[in-house]
């Protein structure tokens, strides 16, 4: 086909992309503006690579245990498939130990406001605020991975703890269990995804089906049906540990 003949490509935004748009900028207070992707492995891969773009760093500061997808996590056997970011890797839920960490070519700080593998370990509110003001000291972009944990909030961990990122990231529940993730935050950061910016493409980033399921899936999860499920949580741990400690 000729430049003046038809064209194929992939299909514009359409109605549904702006429900589910709206939905998830109104729900999160940190999102000014959002990306759509096919997973939380894209969606945290996009959220460091636009931090280390806006900073014009290398550096990726984690955690030990963090878990942000197939080629980003930092167990303590290490991870040969990650991505070759330059890493630094601090200590989970600790603060002044990890100030040594703490550099003008870290472009990055990234975090689970609740390590999901690493073992369902919550953050201290403590350790996000140092987060915060680590970021903010030496002019990184604060990640929030909140595949997981934006579920146990209306508005994720980060609004359950008011301490709020730069971006956030955002994986398949969201997207009704369809293969989903997003990355969102800060406008100026997002900016750089404008036409002319950073390229940022794939088939089926906002692909009908999955729009629709999460604008579907949005409507169901409520504030009060999410109070109601870590009430429920809340019973069944305590139960377990009444049973366990029969067994001491």
């Amino acid at each position: 086909m000729s430049g003046t003949e038809l064209m194929h490509s992939k299909k514009r935004p359409s109605l549904v992309d702006a429900k589910m748009d709206w939905s998830l900028v109104n729900r999160f207070p940190s999102i000014d503006k959002i990306r759509f992707c096919n997973s939380g492995t894209e969606a945290n891969i996009l959220a460091t690579c636009l931090g280390l773009a806006f900073t014009r760093r290398k550096k990726v500061l984690g955690f030990n245990n963090g878990y942000h997808g197939a080629f980003t996590h930092f167990g303590s056997a290490g991870n040969s498939l990650n991505i070759p970011f330059e890493y630094a890797v601090g200590q989970y839920n600790v603060t002044s130990p990890n100030d040594r960490l703490l550099s003008e070519d870290i472009g990055v700080i990234i975090l689970e406001p609740m390590q999901g593998a690493g073992g369902m370990l919550p953050a201290s509110k403590g350790f996000l605020q140092w987060a915060r003001h680590a970021a903010d000291r030496i002019g990184a972009v604060l990640v929030f991975d909140e595949l997981i944990t934006s579920r146990l909030h209306i508005g994720g961990l980060q609004t359950h703890f008011d301490v709020y990122p730069d971006l956030t990231t955002l994986g398949k529940y969201v997207g009704g269990g369809f293969g989903f993730g997003a990355c969102g935050g800060r406008a100026d950061i997002m900016a750089l995804l404008n036409p002319g910016g950073l390229f940022h493409s794939g088939t089926y980033n906002n692909d009908t089906f999955t729009m629709a399921a999460g604008v579907e899936a949005g409507k169901l999860l409520t504030r009060d049906k999410i109070a109601k499920a870590n009430d429920l949580g809340d019973i069944l741990r305590d139960g377990i540990n009444i049973i366990a400690k029969r067994y001491e």
